[in-house]
C-alpha cells in the first residue's frame, strides 16, 4: 500500500483478525459457526467499509495483489463445480458469514467457499437463525458420508423425475433440517429435474436399443451399472439418485424410457 498511514491501521489489526479466523475456525468444527455474533468480529481499528475494500479491491478484483489467494481457493472446488449445488461453475467465491456483518472474517480464507453465480445470489447475506437453517459448509460439514438426496420417477409422458430429500434416521434431527432447507434453499429440485429432462432425452435412443436386444434386463443393468459408476464419483449427485431411481422402476425398464 503506498498510503503508510493506511497501511499501519491494516497492521496493527493483524492479532484482531488472526484472533477471529481461529475463534471462527473452531466454531465450525462443532458446526457451531451459525452462533457466531457480528459484534465480536469488528477487526479492531478497522472500520468496516475498509475491510471490504480490501477484499474488494485487493482480493477479489481480477487485478488485485493478492487475487491469487482468491483464485487459488476458488480452484479448489471439486471438478470446478460449485459445492453448494454441485453443477454449475464455480466462478466466485462466497463468505460463509458475510462480509458486511463479520468484517474480521472478511478475507479468512476458512470463511471463503467456492460458488457459482446463482448459489452466491441465493445465499447473499443471509445469517442463519438457527441450527437447522444454517448452511451446509463443505470444508466442515461431512454430508456425503451417507445418501440423502433421492429420486422418484413419474410415470408420464415423458417420464420425469422427482428429487427430494430423505436423510439418514441415524443423523442428529438439525443435519436432517440442514439437509431439506439446502435442498430448498438452492432451488435443487427444479435444476436437478431439468437436467435429469435432458439426460432422459440423450437415453431414449440407447435404452431402445438395450430393449430390443436383451428386453427388460438389459435395460436395468446398464441402468444400475451407471448408477453404480455416479455413486462412486459422488453419492448424493443428481446423477447418482437419477440412475437409482431410474433402475429400481419396473415401468421405466419396461419401456417407460420411450418419451412419446
Amino acid at each position: 500500500m503506498r498510503d503508510k498511514d493506511l497501511h499501519a491501521v491494516y497492521r496493527s489489526a493483524t492479532g484482531t483478525v488472526t484472533a477471529a479466523a481461529a475463534n471462527y475456525a473452531a466454531a465450525a468444527e462443532q458446526g457451531l459457526a451459525h452462533a457466531l455474533l457480528g459484534e465480536d468480529f469488528e477487526a479492531g481499528a478497522v472500520t468496516r467499509k475498509q475491510m471490504i475494500t480490501l477484499y474488494d479491491d485487493r482480493m477479489a478484483h481480477p487485478k488485485g495483489p493478492a487475487r491469487h489467494i482468491y483464485d487459488a481457493i476458488r480452484a479448489r472446488a471439486p471438478y470446478d463445480r460449485c459445492p453448494s449445488c454441485g453443477h454449475r461453475d464455480a466462478r466466485t467465491l462466497d463468505h460463509v458469514l458475510p462480509k458486511t456483518k463479520f468484517p474480521a472474517l472478511a478475507v479468512t480464507p476458512l470463511n471463503l467457499v467456492p460458488a457459482c453465480h446463482e448459489c452466491n445470489k441465493r445465499k447473499g447475506n443471509q445469517i442463519a437463525a438457527s441450527a437447522e437453517t444454517a448452511a451446509v459448509h463443505p470444508y466442515y460439514d461431512r454430508f456425503d458420508t451417507d445418501r440423502w438426496l433421492h429420486a422418484a420417477v413419474e410415470p408420464d409422458r415423458p417420464p420425469a423425475i422427482r428429487f427430494f430429500v430423505e436423510a439418514p434416521q441415524h443423523w442428529a434431527a438439525a443435519d436432517q433440517a440442514r439437509a431439506r432447507h439446502h435442498f430448498d434453499g438452492f432451488g435443487l429440485g427444479v435444476l436437478y429435474a431439468a437436467q435429469a429432462a435432458q439426460e432422459l432425452a440423450n437415453l431414449e435412443y440407447r435404452l431402445g436399443r438395450l430393449a430390443a436386444a436383451g428386453g427388460v434386463d438389459g435395460v436395468r443393468d446398464f441402468l444400475q451399472e451407471n448408477a453404480d459408476s455416479c455413486r462412486h464419483a459422488r453419492l448424493n449427485s443428481w446423477q447418482t439418485a437419477m440412475y437409482v431411481a431410474l433402475s429400481e422402476s419396473d415401468w421405466f425398464c419396461d419401456g417407460g424410457f420411450n418419451l412419446g
